[in-house]
């Protein structure tokens, strides 16, 4: 899993990535870095997965093919090279910040242990590599004492939910193939409320009330 940054977007990145180099584009967003400790400059920021070494590596080729200016075609024509890697700012690993989810990244983790996380793990595209993924994770839950309670798999990402302590979440967000590690959502206001009014128990009827109800 790789973190690809442009600096603009004149191509489409996602149909080069996915119609090209066979890898699959997770997620995108734009953000905004410091220039020359001056100014604000935009940056795209591409979460990619590729699916082999071998696709990596093809886009490895192409930035060398790029760098030296080199008129061989590999995987891209000269022109859509050179227009994707003259805005390909830098390729680098996802960060631990990174694998930190909305929620947990604003409360923090919970004071009393222990507690939920929903994790997404990379899914490594075979069902039987995928089923190893799970297992490793299970073995460290209990190696932390905790325990995965939950599993979904996407053609993607594996889903899961664990139970355990903060230890536990901070190696889990050391992981590489960990995609997020976040606190699960809370109920929204109008399902409390709902919620609420569902199990909130109806006051007994008074005398004076059952006197009028049958009057």
């Amino acid at each position: 899993m790789f973190v690809l940054e442009f600096s603009s977007v004149n191509l489409d990145l996602r149909d080069i990535f996915e119609q090209r180099f066979g890898a699959w584009v997770v997620s995108e967003y734009k953000d905004k870095v410091e220039k020359d400790k001056v100014e604000n400059q935009e940056r795209y920021r591409f979460l990619v997965q590729f699916p082999t070494e071998t696709s990596r590596q093809h886009l490895q080729e192409e930035i060398r093919l790029y760098r030296t200016e080199a008129n061989n075609i590999e995987v891209l024509p000269l022109g859509m090279r050179q227009n994707f890697c003259d805005a390909l700012q830098a390729v680098r690993s996802i960060s631990r910040d990174e694998r930190i989810g909305v929620r947990l990244r604003e409360e923090g983790f919970p004071e009393v242990e222990p507690f939920y996380l929903d994790i997404d793990l990379w899914h490594p595209g075979d069902s039987s590599d995928a089923r190893q993924v799970l297992n490793d994770i299970r073995s460290m839950c209990a190696n932390y004492g905790g325990e995965l309670k939950e599993e979904v798999r996407t053609s993607s990402l594996l889903l899961i939910k664990v139970y355990g302590s903060r230890q536990l979440a901070e190696a889990l967000l050391e992981l590489d193939w960990v995609a997020r590690v976040d606190l699960p959502p809370k109920l929204s206001q109008a399902y409390s409320e709902i919620f609420r009014a569902c199990c909130t128990r109806p006051k007994p009827l008074t005398i004076n009330a059952l006197i009028r109800i049958y009057s």
